[in-house]
């Protein structure tokens, strides 16, 4: 039967700190830092569902403190239903009216 002597000398382990960055390494990793891919113009048509018109206000407001301009155009249609005249001259164009909004084109 072979038995093993535990061996008398312990094993030492030594641990070197890491080599610090040269002034080369640092300036070049800043500069990477700020290569980064922009957008000078945004283009966005969109089918959008009701409940979420709010998120796109959201977005337009955010894009608007960062371009010095910032266009919405709204397409609204409505069918497979019915509004009366008056409900949509008070309600409607008087809503729009009231908020400044030019209205190009209606059918």
């Amino acid at each position: 039967m072979c038995v093993k002597k535990p061996s008398e000398a312990k094993e030492e382990i030594v641990y070197t700190p890491a080599p610090q960055p040269t002034e080369k390494a640092v300036k070049e990793k800043k500069e990477e830092k700020t290569a980064f891919e922009e957008y000078t113009r945004i283009y966005l048509k969109l089918n959008v569902p009701i409940g979420q018109i709010s998120t796109i206000a959201k977005i337009v407001n955010y894009l608007n403190g960062l371009f010095k301009e910032c266009k919405v155009r709204i397409e609204i249609t409505a069918q497979n239903g019915k509004i009366r005249a008056t409900d949509y001259e008070n309600k409607i164009e008087e809503a729009l009216r009231q908020a400044g909004v030019d209205v190009e084109s209606k059918e």
